[in-house]
């Protein structure tokens, strides 16, 4: 999932690979603070190759099989991801148990965050569409709404 979220935020940041963090400060007992600050890696993909990505992964979430991740008023970008497990004693593969993944950033014109959504053998549904992208969307909304995201311009209100 680090690696998939390190993917997404290469696209959301116009194709530069960011070096990932987890913590953005730490405050020591003497009240010193040593803050964390983004920084590159390297260019992967064209600013044009990553922006053309983002607005197909919008597409995915506006038509496709991502919908239940969208929030309304904003262009999310992402894309579902449903696997089957394999049985390591059998070589087949564990009837009816799936791993559901939704990858994806918001806004797409101005990305305020990159997020993994996995669940692992989720109950009474098959595929990450039912799964993984509705936990997506109900989780960007609270992050939009909390980090006070305006709304995209050119996206119709509810």
């Amino acid at each position: 999932p680090l690696q998939l979220a390190v993917a997404y935020g290469a696209i959301a940041n116009g194709g530069q690979r960011m070096r990932p963090y987890i913590i953005d400060r730490i405050r020591k007992p003497n009240g010193e603070e040593t803050i964390t600050t983004p920084r590159v890696v390297k260019q992967v993909i064209s600013s044009k190759a990553a922006a053309t990505v983002g607005a197909m992964l919008v597409r995915v979430v506006q038509q496709g099989h991502g919908t239940r991740a969208g929030v309304p008023g904003y262009f999310v970008a992402g894309k579902t991801g449903t696997a089957q497990i394999p049985d390591l004693e059998t070589g087949q593969y564990l009837a009816n148990q799936t791993i559901g993944t939704f990858a994806g950033f918001a806004p797409v014109e101005d990305p305020k965050f990159v997020m993994v959504v996995q669940l692992v053998k989720p109950k009474d549904v098959q595929f990450a569409e039912s799964s993984a992208a509705p936990l997506f969307g109900d989780i960007a909304k609270f992050l939009l709404l909390h980090l006070g995201v305006a709304p995209s311009k050119t996206v119709a209100r509810p």
